[in-house]
Parts: structure tokens; C-alpha cells; sequence
């Protein structure tokens, strides 16, 4: 799940940023709302102070040392680098019926891009749904028309040409459906069941999965080494399906004292 190049959490090099994000571990993550409240808020700490880190990869114990140099004022903020929910993973591959240990390589053949590859590869269709494509956000409407040949019930790949198609019925149909019902991929190919693309044509047209940014709610006056931030989980339905936040809900299980060392990337901004 490294984020930009394979190894990257073995052997940790400072400066830390975008594309080198610190493996910080989760040190206090405790409720700010009573038990009466229906929302829930968390409080969690991060440590990034120099030490010797262990770290849980590959299920292979790492022990490095590393000086994190990260520095912090209050107001600045924290980028964390969130995993897909393994539920939603798992329906992907159960709707599209692959082999998720399969290994593969994505090479990008535009020869203009300063990217060989979309993501870290090789890796296998599993790892990259979990920590790589975002299969949770409201689909594009390039997606769905890439995705509308390959449906083989010929109502179901009109639907799909009708939300693809910048028109006044399409735009309006796309507003509805897609917006304002938050529909994903996982929706979609759930209400369209003979729409079939080859997975790693998917991972190809699905945007990468991003970072989320949050205020820290720290000083470093107080804890130099520890950066805090607050964040509302948020979750809510739209009709009877259910919306997680991907990073929200992420970070909502993991409590030390059950994962005495968490690896998280994070990245300060």
C-alpha cells in the first residue's frame, strides 16, 4: 500500500511529503461526544517523533530507524492517506468475479506523461482496490460511458450512454441518479448486473484515491512529537443505502490498544 513507489515504508528517507508520506502510529484515538449523542467525533493522536519504528508489512516485523524531521505550527494541517473499506472491496470482486491475488502491471503508454505507472506496481487487483483507486466517489460520466460497452442487456447500456451524455436529458438524469443519490461504482454495476468490464480496464479509468486533510488540533508547545487532529465520522443514508466516509470510518477502528502499531501515511502540509 506504499503510495508512490514500492519499498517506500522499508526504507523511510526525510524530506516527507506528497509522495514520500510518513508512516506515523496512531497513539490515542478516544470519543468527544457522550454516549446520548447520535454523531460521533474522535480525538486522535499520531506520534512522529525520531525513533526506532516497528512496522507491521507484508506480515513481516521491520525494524528501522528514522529521524521523521516533521515540524508543525498550530493551524497547519495533516494529510491522512485512507484504505478503502474491505467490504466494498470485496463486492467488487464478487460483481465482477476475479482473482483479487492475481498480480499485475498498469504501464501508462502516453509518452508525454511524467508517470510510468498510475500506482505502485506490481500488485495485485486486491491491493490496488484497497489502497489505490477510489471505488467509493460518484462516478464520472466518462467512466460510465467507457463502461456502457461492455453491459450485454441492451436497456442497462442505454442508462448508462443517457448519464454519459452531455444533453439536457443526460445532464439532468446525471444530476439525479449519480449526484444527488451519491452513486459509486459498486451502485452502479449493482443496478446494471450485466455490466462486466475487465477489472484491470476499470483500475484504469478510476480516479486515484486521495488524501484527506485535517486541521491539527494540537500544539507542538505542548506535545512536540504528537500531532492531534478531531474529525466527525461521517455516515448517513440516501434511500436505503448507507454512505461512509472513506477516511472517516477508516480511522474510526483503530485504537492503539488493540493496534499497539498502526502504520498510517500521513503527510504534513
Amino acid at each position: 500500500g506504499e503510495y508512490a513507489r514500492l519499498g517506500a515504508f522499508e526504507r523511510l528517507r526525510p524530506p516527507f511529503d506528497q509522495k514520500n508520506p510518513f508512516p506515523a502510529t496512531i497513539v490515542e484515538n478516544r470519543e468527544l461526544h457522550t454516549e446520548k449523542s447520535e454523531r460521533s467525533c474522535r480525538h486522535i493522536e499520531f506520534a512522529v517523533e525520531g525513533r526506532v519504528l516497528i512496522l507491521l508489512i507484508f506480515s513481516c516485523i521491520i525494524l528501522c530507524a528514522s529521524g521523521s524531521r516533521i515540524r508543525y505550527e498550530s493551524g497547519d494541517h495533516l494529510a491522512v492517506f485512507p484504505t478503502n473499506d474491505p467490504e466494498l472491496v470485496e463486492a467488487m470482486i464478487s460483481l465482477l468475479d476475479f482473482n483479487p491475488e492475481q498480480a499485475f502491471r498498469l504501464i501508462n503508454i502516453d509518452e508525454e506523461s511524467s508517470k510510468r505507472n498510475p500506482f505502485p506496481c506490481p500488485c495485485t487487483y486486491r491491493t490496488a482496490l484497497t489502497h489505490y483507486v477510489d471505488i467509493c466517489a460518484p462516478m464520472k460520466s466518462h467512466v460510465l460511458k467507457a463502461i456502457s460497452e461492455y453491459c450485454t442487456d441492451e436497456g442497462e447500456k442505454l442508462h448508462l450512454s443517457i448519464l454519459s451524455t452531455a444533453n439536457e436529458e443526460g445532464l439532468k438524469e446525471y444530476s439525479n441518479y449519480i449526484v444527488k443519490e451519491r452513486r459509486s461504482i459498486i451502485d452502479v454495476l449493482r443496478e446494471h448486473p450485466t455490466c462486466k468490464p475487465p477489472i484491470e480496464y476499470l483500475l484504469e479509468l478510476l480516479p486515484r484515491l486521495q488524501a484527506r486533510y485535517y486541521s491539527i488540533a494540537s500544539s507542538p508547545k505542548h506535545k512536540e512529537n504528537r500531532i492531534a487532529i478531531c474529525c466527525i465520522i461521517t455516515k448517513y443514508t440516501v434511500g436505503d443505502r448507507l454512505i461512509k466516509g472513506v477516511c472517516t470510518n477508516y480511522l474510526l477502528g483503530k485504537v492503539s490498544i488493540i493496534l499497539p502499531v498502526l502504520l498510517l501515511k500521513c503527510q504534513l502540509i
